[in-house]
């Protein structure tokens, strides 16, 4: 870290093929983790200008306005916008040497507080951590203190405080560091508007004269790709099997997403999900997404049963049930497989009189009388046929 008392700089190793955005002369955006993991080093900051609108890196940055709801230090209270660049002892962010700068002025304790968001979108990613060279600049004199914090937010309303990147200075006491790899919460995980909240705050330290401002320089943040489950579903059973239906159950795996069941008519399931699709499902046979020919998916959730509609009798079914992850729809294509045949059709039985009986049966015009039938399997069509007078 470069400051006009002392220089300071500590770089973190990163991977080749990182992309930067180059935002000059265009507004905010929202970097793409997918392009790969974000770093700044501020090389270019003396050429960024106000509400960061040009200069390379900037435009994933988003000034913070007043806000006089909250109560400092919840991260959402500020005194000063960030909008504007300041200088000097000018409470504000400033533009320092190769470093972007803090700075809460005051005397009293929790009565400032400026703060800055970077945009990140971490569509299909799991997010992984943030990491920054930190240090103390001195400004003038005293022996008051200020604080950063870092806080998170997946929908710039609610605010998540990462305790363990947070950072405190004394002014005129040299003291800097790496704040290295401090994991982003899940609540960012495939989330396309993350916000990362730079907050600098007036703390309680101290007595006289004016607080430092803390630089911030070589800021990491990492995601990780989409992966699948590592632990299928299991024990395939079924029960209330007919000629028409059957409830089909298994033991859940580890998939966050849940378990997409596929089944076919005939022959086993011959074609796998495609990872990143959506299946819509439905427990009727064959009203369900098709995956290839034939395959029909008839469920889809967090379930560990789904009663089958709409089945032929006698034939056979075959099952394929896959675990997934939700964040980029991602399958264990080691599936669960098993397979059923419905049961036959069947003839009514009658208990009460015989079919025999019917035929004896002889109505008039001018009477009518009722039979009654009972017995099992009586889901089939009867037909009566009255003899011809």
């Amino acid at each position: 870290m470069r400051n006009l008392f002392y220089v300071y700089r500590l770089s973190i190793g990163f991977a080749l093929g990182l992309f930067f955005i180059n935002s000059t002369g265009r507004a905010q955006s929202y970097y793409n983790m997918s392009v790969g993991n974000y770093s700044q080093n501020f090389s270019d900051i003396a050429n960024w200008v106000n509400n960061f609108t040009a200069g390379v890196g900037a435009g994933n940055f988003s000034s913070v306005a007043v806000n006089a709801t909250g109560t400092i230090p919840d991260g959402v209270r500020t005194t000063v916008s960030s909008a504007t660049f300041t200088s000097g002892t000018s409470g504000g962010v400033q533009r320092g040497s190769g470093a972007l700068q803090f700075l809460s002025t005051g005397s009293t304790a929790n009565g400032t507080a400026v703060a800055l968001d970077l945009l990140l979108n971490f569509s299909g990613r799991t997010a992984g951590t943030i990491s920054f060279d930190w240090a103390c600049v001195f400004n003038g004199s005293g022996d008051r203190g200020g604080t950063l914090r870092v806080y998170t937010s997946a929908d710039g309303v609610t605010w998540t405080n990462l305790s363990a990147a947070s950072v405190s200075a004394v002014n005129n006491v040299a003291s800097s560091g790496i704040m290295s790899s401090v994991a982003l919460p899940s609540s960012l995980n495939n989330n396309a508007t993350a916000r990362v909240r730079f907050y600098q705050y007036a703390n309680s330290v101290g007595t006289t004269g004016s607080r430092p401002k803390i630089g911030i320089d070589n800021i990491s943040i990492t995601s990780v790709a989409p992966t699948a489950p590592t632990t299928q579903a299991t024990n395939f059973t079924f029960a209330d099997l007919t000629s028409s239906s059957v409830t089909v159950n298994w033991s859940r795996g580890d998939g966050d997403g849940g378990v997409l069941v596929v089944m076919r008519e005939g022959g086993a399931v011959d074609a796998d999900p495609t990872d990143g699709t959506n299946y819509p499902a439905n427990s009727a046979f064959g009203s369900g997404a098709q995956i290839g020919t034939g395959n029909w998916v008839i469920y889809k959730g967090l379930g560990t049963s789904v009663n089958v509609t709409g089945l032929s009798a006698s034939s056979n079914y075959h099952f394929a049930i896959y675990e997934f992850n939700a964040i980029g729809t991602m399958h264990n294509t080691t599936e669960l497989t098993g397979n059923l045949t419905t049961a036959s059709a069947s003839t009514p039985t009658i208990a009460s009189g015989s079919a025999g009986a019917l035929s004896n049966f002889v109505g008039t015009a001018s009477s009518s009388t009722s039979v009654g039938i009972t017995g099992s399997s009586l889901t089939e069509n009867i037909t009566a046929t009255a003899p011809a007078n």
